[in-house]
């Protein structure tokens, strides 16, 4: 959409996933470890809070969580991606 203006859409050619795993790899490794670490922290707080343990995430919570580990991911390891697959 014309309002996104930081984001830039480019086109991959077909058959190209074998050679951009890494790619995915990094920052997909990126986000489950933020992501992790943010389930983790929720649990604390939630045991520190109400002395029991959590019940089972509900699904709003968990966009919650991978929206603050998409957050945490630094934009250098998106642009390193980037810059090692000549994408930057």
């Amino acid at each position: 959409p014309p309002s996104l203006t930081n984001i830039t859409l480019i086109y991959l050619p077909l058959n190209t996933t074998f050679h951009l795993e890494p790619l995915d790899q990094w920052i997909i490794a990126s986000f489950k470890s933020a992501y992790y670490q943010q389930y983790a922290n929720f649990i604390v707080r939630y045991f520190n809070t109400n002395n029991q343990a959590p019940p089972k995430l509900d699904l709003l919570s968990a966009i919650y969580l991978m929206a603050d580990a998409w957050e945490a991911i630094s934009t250098s390891i998106i642009q390193n991606c980037g810059k090692h697959f000549g994408l930057m």
